[in-house]
């Protein structure tokens, strides 16, 4: 028995050494890739790139009867993807050890676009993604680099993703299919600040997009802003806000919204109206909603220049109160002399933008002109013009220098205005060092005046970065896509009432840096010194800011301005 035992043993080892020895089947090498390339130089698909995929193909494939067609059919396809549906495919010896492949990616045939078809997303998408193809006409001729800047312009400015396939019916012909790919979008906002009046002041919240049935989307936005923080008085007061709000895009006029918001805010916190009482707190809580509509006014596709239009209804209460008991101030703060004031905004926007890329602006214009009104408790009229403006004067594959340009200018007129709505040193108005606050001015103007030097490294270069930091291999690609800014600004602002001439002048000038994400969100801190009329120590604001997409088509934030303030 165990002499049997041992024969088996020797016959299981000398067979294991058999089929070791045994020379296995060779996998496909490619004897030759030849490609007449469409200029002579470049390629449409790299080499190494194609040569990559097509040996995975045959590695994953069946030795099938007709293998070479369907290999020849499968690089036509790549090619198909990137716009050329004229390649000339020819395979031999498809599953041999030594394949043969030639492709011919010149031609002579023109293409033309047989069809365009977009689905997805709302109606507004769908029609600003088509307004947005200048080179995607059906029946004209294709031309692929021009088509996927369209769609870059797009994923860009308008955050839009987007699914791209193309088939074809014949050689010359190509049809193209977008996807518009809707989901939930959940966006941070926020900053956090220090000055005199506030103290540490944190200001933090998110913004959600839903989309939900046709045409249709719900949103809510939430701010809450912690005062005070950190050696000031213990008033525990609380700066927030909400809105919520849906709006329809399945109307008859492309490109027009419908929609209404109903908010909730604390807001306004000011110490020391009273010179009797320095430290008293007062603040504002207003209750309302907005009826809106946003319309286009004008467009040029082809050079990315849009006018749009927001009209808006706000409808408002605003209360008053002192201090963390909520005690109403007497006198009476509000116009009515009552405890509140029921407000009838009307106002109308128009929005202009030639902006080329709003994740990393080059150069362009992005305007704003609102006029505004009070039919309710109080009457006056308020205008505001706010813009930026950008300027590269030079651009390296990774290396920008950019100037940007902010300007602000507001008046107010009428016999009753609202101390509180006046030109608050927030938002638009901020002018970053500043140490005096003004919250009573009908007038109001800043300009700030920024350089930007922006790096945009490459995967590469951000591998080696960490591996020569931290010796760990692999970390770039978790900073792919973003850009990294150091800027230098000077902050200038006055505020004025019915004298012509502007008062509590303002200057600061500072240095700031910001992290851009690839949607487009800015993470940054800003340490700005006061140089005029007292020059002291420096102040810091980090902040979190969405993309500017939500002040192009958003018309939500536009109408009742919260993010303005």
């Amino acid at each position: 028995m165990i002499e049997l035992q041992k024969s088996w043993l020797k016959a299981l080892l000398i067979l294991g050494l058999c089929l070791v020895a045994w020379p296995a089947q060779a996998a496909p090498q490619l004897q030759k890739l030849r490609i007449e390339h469409l200029d002579g130089q470049t390629e449409l698909i790299p080499s190494v790139y194609l040569r990559q995929r097509v040996l995975e193909w045959l590695v994953t494939a069946e030795n099938l009867p007709g293998s070479e067609q369907a290999l020849e059919a499968y690089i036509r396809d790549m090619y198909l993807q990137r716009g050329n549906p004229n390649a000339e495919v020819r395979v031999s010896q498809a599953f041999s050890e030594q394949p043969a492949v030639t492709i011919s990616e010149k031609t002579e045939k023109e293409v033309v676009l047989e069809a365009l078809e977009i689905s997805g997303g709302t109606p507004l998408l769908r029609w600003i993604v088509s307004q947005n193809l200048a080179n995607a006409v059906p029946g004209q001729p294709f031309k692929y680099n021009a088509f996927l800047k369209d769609l870059t312009w797009l994923e860009h400015n308008l955050f839009v993703p987007i699914t791209l396939h193309f088939s074809s019916s014949g050689p010359g012909k190509i049809s193209a299919a977008l996807e518009i790919l809707t989901y939930s979008a959940v966006l941070p906002t926020g900053n956090l600040s220090s000055n005199s009046i506030t103290g540490l002041a944190l200001t933090a919240g998110v913004i959600t997009d839903n989309y939900l049935l046709e045409g249709s989307v719900f949103r809510a936005l939430v701010k809450r802003n912690n005062l005070p923080v950190l050696n000031q008085p213990a008033y525990l007061v609380q700066d927030w806000e909400y809105v919520v709000g849906a709006s329809t895009t399945q109307l008859p006029i492309p490109g027009m919204t419908l929609g209404f918001n109903q908010y909730n805010k604390v807001d306004y916190i000011y110490r020391g109206l009273k010179a009797s009482e320095p430290t008293q707190i007062t603040w504002i809580q207003s209750f309302g909603g907005d009826l809106y509509s946003g319309f286009p006014v004008w467009s040029d596709p082809s050079s990315h220049r849009y006018l749009r239009g927001v009209a808006n209804l706000s409808i408002i209460q605003d209360s008053f109160f002192n201090g963390p008991d909520n005690l109403p101030p007497s006198p009476a703060l509000s116009q009515s002399g009552q405890a509140s004031d029921l407000l009838f905004l009307p106002s109308i926007n128009l929005i202009y933008s030639d902006v080329d890329d709003f994740i990393i602006p080059r150069n362009g214009n992005f305007l704003r002109f609102q006029l505004s009104g009070s039919l309710g408790s109080t009457q006056y009229a308020q205008t505001t013009a706010t813009g930026f403006s950008f300027w590269t004067p030079f651009q390296g594959p990774q290396w920008q220098g950019t100037f940007l340009f902010r300007s602000a200018l507001g008046a107010t007129l009428g016999q009753k205005f609202p101390f509180y709505r006046g030109f608050l040193n927030t938002g638009n108005w901020l002018v970053r060092g500043a140490r005096e606050y003004s919250i009573t001015e009908r007038h109001s103007v800043r300009s700030s005046p920024e350089f930007h030097l922006i790096y945009k490294p490459s995967k590469l270069s951000m591998d080696a970065f960490f591996e020569s930091m931290i010796a760990t291999p692999g970390l770039g690609s978790f900073l792919e896509d973003w850009a990294f800014d150091l800027n230098a600004f000077v902050d200038a602002g006055a505020y004025w009432n019915d004298n012509p001439v502007p008062r509590n002048l303002q200057l600061g000038a500072g240095v700031g840096i910001n992290a851009i994400t690839p949607t487009g969100s800015i993470l940054g801190v800003d340490m700005a010194f006061p140089v005029y009329p007292q020059p002291a120590g420096p102040t810091f604001m980090v902040r979190i800011t969405a993309p500017l997409t939500f002040t192009l088509y958003s018309d939500w934030i536009n109408s009742n301005g919260f993010f303005l303030r």
